[in-house]
């Protein structure tokens, strides 16, 4: 009954909400008012559509109940790609949390049309991708979802630590790391799709900008924080730091982040994960991110950006609308802030309206199938 409900009430609320998906014109502003929108009357536009099977398929994910984990190709089965299962095999060594480990699920079905390179929020782990994977894979693709330098690691008492993340001076770890992902998707010898969520979007914008990709879906990709004071301070510790060999920027670590809410409630966050940090841990992966902006000027691939105005203070605006504008075949969508789509936007533990998921979800499929990015 509730899918059936759901089926009939899903275009209305997702037309009313928001009006027909459209292709962002050239050089437009994808924050102008709804009446500048509508005014455009001879534009063309394109639907990322929501079907009844896809939105079965979104409120199906809902039926994994335990802690999430990307449950992907055994060590035998990873014979066929050796690059990929040498990659594993050094990370099996490893004392990590299970939802962070690398996994690879494999298209099945039908001959592979491509390989999804899949990377994780900042934070989270492999196992955001879950559901999503699965859903690639059915659509005739092979999912490879590496864990992101430093994360899921515990001590010796099993307690998750970031003493393993890239912090000062150590961008060139974030750099290495896309290289080698890379490398071990091409070794698949198929069209590469980058997707990624928070820090795995910069680093699949990365990977855009220094590599041959087919197209990139980037989900609030952090380029910089959202809140312009911390923006400011990542902004003069980078200068300081050029007059002080990089020494300036190492009082950061004076600095605790802590993502307080998770902490409060880890029955509900259910998954596996980090929750302290420090401010030099941001300062580089938002200097990173302002590094693969700038190698992404211009280029000329489809680029889907999906972000949402219900957590502003999470990743810049500023910074995703001059991403959005700064070259041909890109697009940004940002979901209107009463659906309450956090930054977290793929898996249904952190992102329970089913509907706003199911549209993420198309205008994912959206870009891979057609390479159209839609904007509002």
């Amino acid at each position: 009954m509730m899918i059936a409900l759901a089926r009939k009430t899903l275009s209305k609320d997702l037309l009313k909400r928001h009006g027909p998906f459209k292709v962002r014109a050239e050089n437009s502003d994808p924050f102008e008012p709804d009446n500048a929108r509508n005014d455009r009357s001879a534009e063309p536009f394109i639907r990322a559509e929501v079907t009844a099977d896809l939105l079965d398929e979104v409120l199906a994910e809902r039926s994994s109940k335990a802690t999430p984990l990307l449950k992907g190709a055994t060590d035998s089965e990873l014979a066929k790609y050796p690059a990929i299962q040498r990659a594993l095999r050094i990370e099996a060594r490893l004392r990590l949390q299970p939802g962070n480990r690398s996994g690879f699920v494999e298209c099945r079905d039908v001959e592979p049309k491509g390989v999804i390179l899949a990377l994780h929020g900042w934070s989270a782990g492999t196992w955001q991708f879950e559901h999503l994977a699965g859903q690639f894979a059915k659509r005739g693709y092979h999912v490879y979802a590496p864990r992101l330098p430093g994360h899921g690691c515990t001590n010796h008492d099993g307690v998750p630590t970031t003493q393993e993340f890239p912090t000062n001076n150590q961008v060139h770890l974030y750099t290495e790391f896309a290289d080698r992902v890379y490398n071990e998707a091409a070794s698949l010898n198929l069209p590469i799709h980058v997707i990624g969520l928070s820090g795995g979007g910069t680093i699949a914008l990365d990977i855009a900008g220094r590599h041959s990709v087919s197209t990139a879906v980037l989900y609030d990709p952090f380029l910089s924080p959202g809140k312009p004071h911390a923006d400011n301070l990542m902004t003069i510790f980078r200068w300081l730091d050029r007059f002080t060999m990089g020494q300036s920027s190492l009082l950061l670590k004076l600095l605790p982040v802590v993502f307080a809410t998770p902490k409060k409630n880890v029955e509900r966050w259910g998954r596996n994960g980090h929750v302290e940090f420090n401010a030099a841990h941001l300062y580089t992966l938002t200097h990173y991110g302002r590094e693969a902006i700038e190698r992404a000027k211009n280029l000329r691939i489809s680029i889907q950006l999906v972000t949402s105005d219900f957590e502003p203070v999470t990743v810049s605006r500023k910074r995703l609308v001059d991403l959005a504008n700064s070259g041909e075949l890109r697009a940004l969508f940002a979901f209107d802030p009463a659906l309450k789509v956090p930054h977290a936007m793929i898996h249904w533990r952190e992102f329970d309206n089913d509907q706003a998921r199911a549209q993420a979800r198309a205008l994912t499929f959206n870009l891979i199938k057609t390479k159209i990015p839609i904007g509002n």
